[in-house]
């Protein structure tokens, strides 16, 4: 935009200086920003030349190699298996960890209190990950708490309280299982 263009308008010298001061900063912005984008796109230029030298190299190379091309494709077919069971191991972990995670969730709402002991107990075979859904868990979780409820929190006393094995606490006499005390004992009675 040039001045004289403004003053044959009819405009003050003011108002001129304004408008000017206005065009100057819109156009310094304008070229920063030409400036910005024209080093993005030769950097972007640059790596894509780098990348067309390297990939020239590599056509070289395979051309030199076009004799052994057995041996390039038993190469091909190794690696590719390595890829397909790298990529199998990877989908196994994340499936496990999936399934643990989704066991661990269970098993807190179940009021288990010894995850470890609970789940060597269960047959985690026939567990199994549908989605976000456990198969056969809630079956394997009921056989457990039902064999050794012991392990679970008593949802009538949340709070716990007493030593569910001490046979001199009246309120807690006979908690463990016969064989149990009869293992911790031996051939001696409990004390009364």
């Amino acid at each position: 935009m040039k001045r004289k263009f403004l003053e044959d308008l009819g405009l003050e010298k003011g108002a001129i200086d304004k408008i000017m001061d206005a065009h100057g900063e819109a156009v310094n912005a304008a070229k920063a920003t030409a400036k910005t984008d024209l080093d993005t796109a030769n950097a972007t230029i640059d790596t894509l030349k780098g990348q067309l030298k390297d990939t020239n190299a590599t056509i070289k190379t395979l051309q030199s190699k076009e004799g052994n091309s057995e041996e390039l494709q038993k190469q091909l077919d190794t690696l590719t298996q390595k890829y397909d069971d790298d990529t199998k191991a990877l989908q196994d972990q994340i499936a496990g960890q999936a399934l643990q995670t989704a066991i661990a969730k269970e098993f807190e709402g179940a009021g288990v209190k010894n995850t470890k002991a609970v789940q060597a107990l269960m047959d985690m075979d026939k567990v199994k990950l549908d989605g976000e859904t456990l198969l056969g868990f809630k079956e394997q979780l009921a056989a457990v708490r039902k064999s050794d409820a012991y392990l679970f929190e008593d949802k009538g006393d949340p709070g716990g309280g007493g030593n569910p094995g001490d046979p001199k606490d009246p309120d807690t006499k006979g908690a463990l299982p016969s064989d149990v005390t009869a293992a911790i004992w031996g051939n001696m009675a409990p004390p009364e």
